[in-house]
């Protein structure tokens, strides 16, 4: 299992952006909030502050993405491109989460960077579509233990569902977003501590990209926050089992 944190992300950069969902709206933590380029193919430069290895976006609408790493000034190739299919799970499900929301979730490990540098990504969607993304973040991506066979996956039903006097239901449909719940066990002066107090106690209730693993290295990539307040169990004389639990952010 794996975080982006923290952030390093200094600016971005669209070559193409309508007018009410501009290339800023890529830096908050909402995913519904748009970057849209109005075009089918555009790109977007991703600044970096020196320490960084992996990128994710949410909220992507493309059937392909290219990533070229340059140094800050965007003259120099740090790392060649690299294209990836994001048509569904069943060809990169490594790297992109299956498709049954609307926010898919995107992430890219790349060769280590300890200076600033420039991440320039083309976007390319289907004829007549609009390339866009919600959120970008990239940094460090500290590495942890695989949760273990507990792991499982579900889904929040944001809908308004209300009885009415007849008997009759209204129904509102909204969003539904994905969950994702289990248990990792850490080493106790290690990770453990790295997780708990330098991950979760600084950010608390904001989100972060994480990508979970399965033992069958099965990736899920999420923007996500911690669904209720983490507990540990100091059952072992060097290490420590954590139970998660990460909803998916609009």
């Amino acid at each position: 299992m794996k975080v982006i944190y923290p952030d390093k992300v200094s600016g971005v950069t669209a070559a193409n952006a309508e007018a009410n969902y501009p290339d800023d709206n890529l830096l908050d933590n909402h995913p519904k909030k748009v970057w849209r380029s109005g075009v089918s193919k555009s790109s977007v430069t991703v600044s970096v502050n020196g320490g960084a290895n992996a990128v994710a976006f949410a909220g992507i609408d493309a059937v392909s993405i290219a990533l070229t790493v340059k140094n800050s000034s965007s003259t120099g190739i740090l790392e060649a491109k690299t294209s990836y299919d994001l048509k569904g799970i069943n060809t990169y499900y490594k790297f992109i989460t299956d498709t049954y929301t609307l926010y898919n979730s995107f992430w890219i490990d790349y060769t280590y960077q300890s200076i600033a540098h420039n991440l320039v990504f083309e976007f390319d969607n289907i004829s007549g579509g609009t390339a866009e993304a919600g959120v970008v973040r990239a940094g460090p991506a500290r590495g942890f233990y695989e949760p273990g066979f507990d792991l499982t996956e579900g889904m929040k039903d944001y809908s308004i569902i209300k009885e009415l006097n007849n008997g009759a239901f209204y129904i509102r449909k909204r969003d539904i977003v994905k969950t994702f719940a289990g248990s990792v066990e850490l080493e106790r002066d290690g990770d453990f501590y790295v997780f708990m107090r330098d991950v979760i106690l600084q950010e608390g209730g904001r989100p972060l990209f994480w990508r979970i693993t399965d033992y069958n290295n099965n990736d899920w990539t999420v923007f996500a926050r911690a669904d209720k307040t983490l507990k540990a169990k100091h059952n072992k004389r060097k290490y420590s089992s954590i139970d998660f639990s990460f909803i998916e952010v609009l």
